[in-house]
């Protein structure tokens, strides 16, 4: 076989490739909308900062023991519970985040989270992902971007702005430039489960992402007691978030617009331009406020309120 031969069957394989590719993002949307510190501004400056955690022996072993009963890799688990967190935080049922599989090569991985799935479900589909993904790996990010996304915003990265990895354990994340919105590394060594989150400063204050990494170890958690349980009511408020809640008696994460807010009022509480009171909450579609998913706040409730919200998550 000469060279023009060669070069032609690497030709047809990435066009096969770059069909794929078009096919399996065609009508995403091309930003996932976290709640966020600060808006996003029109030129990103990738200023970053990186904040890391050790999983409990406990939970790692849990992991562990799982991936091996149920032949689902590590990083695919990892990374359903990842993608659960951002479902979670932007609502969003469609969602794609950026990975580096192969030979670091960086893939758009696009999970379909609409109906509800338990984690259970959601693992299958985050396999069935991941598996395709690999299948389709050659095409360099750069070719996909420029057919796709000729022009491209200087605010976001046009196809994901949040990245996830599998990294081996003696790899360092130490960069304080920050291409993404989020990028978060795990790794795991004998048994031992770690991760560093590296955000972005134009968008993230330091306590939000120390916030963000309590939630995401509270689902790590919550999937392996209730791996059954559907992803929106696995537990996302870490122990101390609760208790502390419980002990003021009159605080807790709501879940709301950016443009609207809750405010107490006696026993009730308004919001959406009317009043809902504590009988009413657990009745309403989607029940009580529950943990953030545009802005951040703690607006004051009253004690009955945030009780009816854990009864009725």
């Amino acid at each position: 076989m000469n060279i023009t031969e060669s070069l032609s069957i690497i030709q047809e394989l990435l066009d096969r490739q770059l069909n794929y590719w078009k096919q399996q993002l065609a009508g995403a949307n091309p930003l996932l909308e976290l709640p966020t510190d600060r808006p996003r501004l029109a030129v990103q400056t990738y200023q970053s900062k990186n904040q890391s955690f050790i999983l409990p022996s406990s939970l790692s072993d849990g992991l562990v023991k799982l991936c091996h009963q149920d032949e689902v890799t590590l990083y695919t688990r990892l990374l359903a519970a990842f993608v659960t967190l951002l479902y979670r935080y932007s609502k969003q049922e469609d969602i794609i985040i950026g990975s580096a599989i192969g030979e670091k090569n960086q893939v758009a991985l696009r999970t379909n989270l609409s109906g509800n799935p338990s984690f259970q479900e959601l693992l299958t589909r985050v396999n069935s992902v991941v598996s395709d993904a690999h299948k389709h790996q050659d095409l360099p990010l750069e070719k996909l971007l420029a057919e796709l996304y000729p022009e491209r915003s200087l605010s976001y990265h046009p196809l994901f702005q949040v990245l996830f990895r599998l990294e081996n354990a003696t790899e360092e994340s130490t960069a304080h430039t920050a291409i993404f919105d989020l990028t978060l590394s795990m790794s795991e060594k004998d048994g031992v489960i770690s991760g560093t989150w590296n955000y972005s400063t134009d968008l993230f204050d330091d306590a939000t992402i120390t916030r963000m990494m309590g939630h995401y170890q509270t689902l790590l958690a919550g999937a392996i007691a209730n791996f059954k349980q559907p992803i929106s009511q696995l537990p996302l408020l870490t122990v101390e978030e609760t208790q502390q809640l419980l002990a003021q008696g009159n605080n807790s994460f709501s879940e709301y617009p950016e443009d609207k807010k809750l405010h107490p009022q006696g026993d009730g509480v308004f919001g959406h331009g009317e009043e809902i009171t504590n009988a009413q909450c657990p009745k309403r579609r989607g029940g009580c406020p529950s943990p953030p998913t545009r802005g951040w706040s703690f607006p004051p409730l009253s004690i009955n309120v945030f009780i009816s919200y854990l009864r009725h998550r």
